[in-house]
């Protein structure tokens, strides 16, 4: 797992620059951030190390987003974007059915405004 995300993603930032590519988009994941403790924050947040990781995917999820960090420090042309949920058609995760069931009106569904989400 280690080497799917954090290595494939370092090899991919590194043969992009390399092949000088103009701008490459990484799409990592807000869940980067760890526990925010209930803050809203902004990609100046730095994650406390200290709470620990979730998961080793999670751990792994975060340890791409640094090295992507890190690679745009030394001047790789990166722009990170952090989805906190990625839906879209036939999407068969919890959210997708949840929408899917909503727009059928199967599901009375209420969006609150400080919910970001963002059709894909």
């Amino acid at each position: 797992m280690f080497d799917a995300n954090v290595g494939a993603t370092t090899r991919v930032i590194d043969a992009a620059v390399a092949a000088g590519v103009g701008r490459v988009v990484y799409i990592s994941t807000a869940n980067t951030l760890g526990n925010t403790h209930g803050r809203v924050v902004d990609e100046t947040f730095q994650r406390d190390l200290a709470d620990g990781f979730l998961s080793y995917y999670d751990e792994t999820k975060y340890r791409a987003h640094a090295a992507v960090i890190e690679r745009i420090g030394a001047g790789a042309p990166v722009v990170i974007v952090q989805p906190g949920t990625v839906y879209g058609p036939n999407d068969h995760s919890a959210i997708g059915i949840q929408l899917e069931q909503a727009f059928r009106g199967t599901l009375p569904y209420r969006a609150l405004e400080d919910v970001g989400v963002t059709p894909v």
